[in-house]
């Protein structure tokens, strides 16, 4: 994976101060039943960690970032994707 977008920065950044996540909190990409999903969730030693604003704002595991390869997380008409 390539990183985020400014865009998705700002979003995922507003969505953490929107419900309050503690300062350890970050978004995660994960595999759920039918696709891809957010969750709130703490970094792992073996993440690759984004930062926006100076708060960690997304993470993805190496087996899911292998599946993003060359791509970057954008926020576009109302949702996240992979640019």
């Amino acid at each position: 994976m390539d990183g985020i977008t400014e865009t998705a920065g700002v979003k995922l950044r507003a969505v953490l101060e929107r419900v309050e996540a503690p300062a350890q909190k970050c978004v995660r990409l994960v595999d759920d039943v039918g696709g891809q999903t957010l969750k709130l969730a703490e970094p792992r030693p073996d993440d690759e960690v984004f930062e926006y604003g100076g708060r960690t704002v997304f993470v993805i595991d190496p087996q899911m970032a292998e599946k993003h390869v060359g791509q970057k997380l954008d926020w576009q008409h109302g949702q996240f994707c992979f640019v």
